[in-house]
């Protein structure tokens, strides 16, 4: 399961921000925002509010939801199951760049079969 504060450092890595960035427009400090990124405390609701608006995100995925769930909103469920599996075997080293850069090779070439048969 995905803890706030994962969610947290997922969100401000991907706004390619600092902790003391994101403190500065959340009312806060950079401890703070450490604190929550490492699961060493837990947010009061009014800050768990201002985090959700900041990174723009709904409060209720900040506290329960999937952490892919921003990602994973427009692809058919089994499909990003498959590209799950994909990522996590390339993560563990067990599929190489080349192997990598095929596959996506081969997803091209699907759907500009898939558009042409349209």
């Amino acid at each position: 399961m995905n803890t706030f504060g994962d969610k947290i450092n997922y969100l401000r890595k991907r706004k390619q921000k600092t902790q003391d960035e994101i403190a500065a427009a959340v009312g806060t400090t950079k401890s703070t925002i450490s604190k929550y990124e490492r699961n060493l405390v837990e947010p009061t609701l009014e800050s768990a509010k201002n985090l959700a608006d900041y990174f723009m995100v709904s409060l209720d995925w900040l506290a329960e939801g999937d952490l892919y769930e921003p990602i994973r909103q427009n692809i058919p469920n089994n499909i990003f199951e498959g590209y799950m599996e994909v990522i996590k075997k390339a993560v563990s080293q067990e599929i190489t760049a080349d192997t990598l850069n095929d596959a996506l090779v081969f997803i091209s070439k699907v759907k500009g079969v898939r558009k042409g048969d349209n």
